[in-house]
């Protein structure tokens, strides 16, 4: 599951993420807003850790796409990735 291109980051992780993700985004008319400040973009060195990393956020973001709500005007998905002290903090958050 290693990046094609090679790089194995934080950033490429989230990219791949939200391309198995695709399908729940467009069905719900869903376009993501993801930050990750370049100096906060890790190398994942361990093909496991990438490919857990990966699966992690498709799942979070194909939830956060499927069970947002539908009644409201628009339709939000933010994504926020910060380090911590700790390691790091994932927020994914919706308009549901």
């Amino acid at each position: 599951m290693f990046n094609r291109m090679g790089e194995n980051s934080l950033m490429s992780a989230v990219e791949y993420a939200l391309s198995l993700a695709k399908t729940d985004l467009r069905e719900h008319q869903i376009m993501p807003d993801w930050f990750l400040n370049r100096n906060e973009d890790l190398p994942i060195a361990n093909e496991d850790e990438f490919g857990t990393l990966v699966d992690i956020l498709a799942n979070l973001i194909s939830n956060a796409a499927r069970y947002s709500d539908a009644q409201k005007e628009t339709h939000e998905l933010h994504i926020t990735i910060r380090r911590t002290d700790d390691g790091l903090e994932i927020e994914v958050r919706d308009n549901g």
